[in-house]
């Protein structure tokens, strides 16, 4: 039996967001703002721009609903 797992990060900026991305998880979580009880601080349309533009080798880039 093979047996995997992936690795997700929840991040509140784009600073974080690129360090995780570049160790080299496999997906990250956007707490943006209105993330109820969260940290996040930037609008999560413009977050998820933000991310867009990393190289796509540096991680798996799927969107979840």
């Amino acid at each position: 039996m093979v047996m995997a797992a992936l690795s997700f990060t929840d991040v509140s900026n784009k600073k974080v967001a690129r360090k995780a991305a570049e160790s080299g998880v496999d997906g990250l979580i956007l707490v943006a703002s209105g993330s109820g009880w969260h940290d996040g601080k930037i609008n999560g349309f413009a977050f998820v721009d933000m991310v867009s533009e990393f190289p796509s080798s540096q991680m798996n880039t799927r969107m979840l609903p």
